[in-house]
């Protein structure tokens, strides 16, 4: 029986000893982990720096986009009213100065003269008040179509790990 408790107490007196051992390698750690965790902290501050950066390029970036698809758009539809509106006018002069040359013959000339000078004053206040509209419109398009998407990606890039 004295052998099983010297036994006993040998072991015990073993397991003592490897538990202070266990406990002064976690003591050492902890010095290390605290420095790691710091290291952790530097690194995602310099990492959120570099990605507010990289968002703040990439909303210039699409800013200019949409600028120029605004500025590429509005030229595109002006140039293409002005042209039809020219074409219009063009139509309805001829057409004027074929029916009052078939009613009235040269006489009514002079009258059409003034009558498509008249016309064309009305085209053109017709046509800036068009564009002026136009430019709205396609700002308001532009901004619609483009603001969605964007805002669903930047939702997504914030919100996946």
């Amino acid at each position: 029986m004295r052998s099983e408790t010297s036994a006993r107490e040998a072991l015990i007196a073993e397991l003592i000893g490897d538990l202070s051992q266990v406990l002064a390698l976690a003591q050492t750690l902890i010095p290390a982990m605290a420095a790691s965790r710091k290291d952790l902290m530097r690194v995602h501050a310099e990492l959120t720096a570099r990605l507010a950066a990289e968002l703040t390029s990439f909303d210039a970036r699409m800013l200019a986009m949409t600028e120029r698809a605004r500025r590429q758009t509005a030229a595109a539809i002006a140039e293409s009213v002005g042209k039809t509106t020219q074409r219009t006018v063009e139509a309805q002069k001829l057409e004027i100065r074929e029916t009052a040359q078939a009613v009235f013959g040269d006489q009514a000339n002079l009258t059409l003269q003034r009558l498509a000078a008249a016309t064309q004053r009305l085209a053109e206040q017709r046509r800036s008040l068009r564009d002026q509209w136009l430019w709205h419109l396609v700002t308001a398009s532009v901004t619609f179509a483009l603001s969605g998407p964007l805002a669903i990606w930047m939702w997504w890039r914030w919100t996946s790990p």
